[in-house]
């Protein structure tokens, strides 16, 4: 029997080699359709709809797409495609505030090795495919207006782990610039920095980078927030390509122009 999920995405655990504690998120930001998720950590990446997902041929590619795109100099331009697809009609999406600092050629051609490195099939590892499930009632609890339903989902979770060498460039440009995204607000963190200031992780995420502290030895990861009520559940490794995750999910939204094939 297939699960039923209403998408697929796919994100990065991008964290330091030489300490796992610190990691590269991202902070949902004012204008979210999600309300309760605003302010909350979520892990880089991307979902696999919109018109941009349907050349993706793999979780993987997702991954390496959404790197690409998003991690930018450039001032965030609203695009709400996704936003309409993944919440509906009405959600005309959501960006950082404009930057004023104009980036420099070096930092331009640094931040696009980065993104190479954060992508390449060479430095990305398999961490976990992770059911996740969002009650009515946490969205209800950001949101007294909310009309939408419970969310379920699978997502497809890679670890990079970053050399010093790299790590420090990435710290570099994020103290320079203050944020590398155009669609989400960056910030370096740590284990021990979410547990001291209390700070939340969003759609299940929470659980998924708690595995990840605690795989590498960070037991003070026992101690994370979590958000009440989300669930995210392991059942393997990301799949190798979408045409076997028809196999396993059943698949509300996809990407125009993908063709659901036939399951025996």
């Amino acid at each position: 029997m297939l699960i039923p999920v209403q998408n697929l995405s796919s994100v990065g655990i991008i964290y330091r080699k030489a300490n796992p504690s610190q990691v590269f998120i991202e902070t949902k930001t004012p204008g979210y359709p999600r309300k309760v998720m605003v302010g909350k950590g979520l892990l880089p990446g991307g979902n696999w709809v919109g018109k941009a997902a349907a050349s993706d041929r793999s979780p993987r590619h997702t991954y390496e797409r959404e790197i690409f795109e998003e991690f930018s100099f450039d001032n965030p331009v609203a695009d709400p495609e996704e936003m309409i697809e993944l919440f509906g009609t009405g959600n005309l999406g959501h960006a950082p505030e404009k930057r004023d600092i104009k980036a420099s050629h070096p930092d331009i051609s640094t931040l696009t090795t980065l993104k190479h490195n954060i992508a390449a099939l060479s430095t990305l590892y398999p961490f976990g495919l992770f059911l996740q499930h969002v009650p009515k009632w946490v969205f209800d609890s950001g949101d007294p207006e909310n009309k939408t339903g419970e969310y379920f989902g699978a997502v497809s979770v890679f670890e990079i782990p970053l050399p010093d060498e790299l790590w420090n460039y990435l710290e570099e440009l994020q103290l320079r610039y203050g944020n590398l995204s155009n669609e989400a607000q960056t910030l370096i963190t740590s284990a021990e920095e979410i547990v001291a200031r209390g700070y939340y992780i969003g759609w299940g995420q929470d659980r998924v980078l708690q595995r990840h502290f605690l795989r590498h030895g960070m037991n003070i990861a026992t101690q994370m927030p979590l958000v009440a009520g989300i669930s995210s559940i392991p059942i393997g490794l990301p799949i190798a390509t979408y045409t076997e995750c028809f196999r396993v999910f059943d698949i509300e939204k996809i990407p125009e122009g993908i063709q659901r094939p036939a399951i025996a």
